[in-house]
């Protein structure tokens, strides 16, 4: 089984659900929310060895933004019904589908364990730059693409980290 096979083999059950978001993750480490959508998603996957998940107990706020006809522009917080919840978990459902993961436990908070002194937002951020760069030459690139050139760094530096 090639180290590939393995990462993609696997449940989402693997990965710790604590009843609160994660506290100290010991020295030169932090914990960090990841990204519910896209590369985060990969990255969840692929390192969930170094993850954990929180059930989400209250509903999760959006900003919703409304430009009247006059032109002002109104600004407010609006709490996800539980429908538009499952929507959006189908939706991640699907992504990951097409990648060849298996479907994630909707409703929760995902988090990794990073080093310290990452900040995990701008190193998705820089790790695009690579996925794109390698997958430039592909007229239609699909998450099962973005996964195995994610796949392909880890192998190259052990981690992405």
């Amino acid at each position: 089984m090639t180290s590939q096979t393995a990462q993609q083999s696997g449940t989402w059950e693997e990965v710790p659900v604590l009843a609160s978001a994660p506290g100290s993750a010991g020295p030169g480490e932090s914990w960090q929310e990841v990204d519910g959508f896209g590369l985060g998603l990969l990255v969840l996957w692929l390192l969930r060895h170094r993850a954990v998940c929180v059930p989400i107990t209250e509903p999760r706020l959006v900003r919703v933004t409304c430009t009247k006809a006059d032109g002002s522009v109104e600004v407010s917080a609006q709490a996800l019904t539980p429908e538009e919840q499952a929507e959006l978990d189908e939706d991640v459902n699907e992504f990951l589908s097409e990648a060849g993961i298996p479907p994630r436990p909707g409703a929760r908070d995902w988090f990794l364990r990073v080093p310290a002194d990452l900040q995990l937002s701008a190193a998705i951020t820089q790790w695009w730059r690579s996925i794109y760069a390698r997958l430039a030459d592909l007229d239609h690139q699909t998450p099962a693409d973005e996964l195995r050139v994610v796949q392909d760094l880890i192998a190259e530096r052990g981690d992405l980290f």
